[in-house]
């Protein structure tokens, strides 16, 4: 599934024989409560935040720089404890697509739960 995180366009958006991807992503934390609600088995862990740049292509036959995907964005997540053992990370985040090959360009929002990579 890491293939197909180009954020800022539909999953399975593109399709070929290859795939070339690069992202690049800085990430900070926003806070560390550690805490939760009474004695209830979920607590917020680690709140952070992230910039991020991708950009991708897949092909079949020949591979054209012009026709390279790029996106860039921002998103927010929240290392989240349930049960006092499984730890998730539930992310929200918005993405800016630049088509190459088309030059249409589109705006994603998206939830995840799981990282990135």
């Amino acid at each position: 599934d890491a293939f197909s995180l180009l954020r800022g366009f539909e999953t399975n958006a593109f399709a070929g024989n290859r795939v070339a991807l690069m992202n690049i992503e800085y990430r900070w934390p926003l806070a560390r409560p550690e805490r939760g609600f009474k004695t209830w088995p979920v607590f917020i862990h680690t709140a952070h935040a992230a910039a991020f740049a991708d950009a991708g292509h897949a092909w079949s036959n020949e591979f054209r720089l012009a026709e390279v995907k790029t996106s860039f964005g921002g998103e927010v997540s929240a290392d989240v404890v349930l049960g006092y053992s499984l730890r998730l990370t539930f992310t929200a985040g918005a993405a800016w697509g630049q088509d190459g090959q088309s030059g249409s360009d589109s705006a994603t929002a998206y939830v995840r739960v799981g990282r990135a990579f």
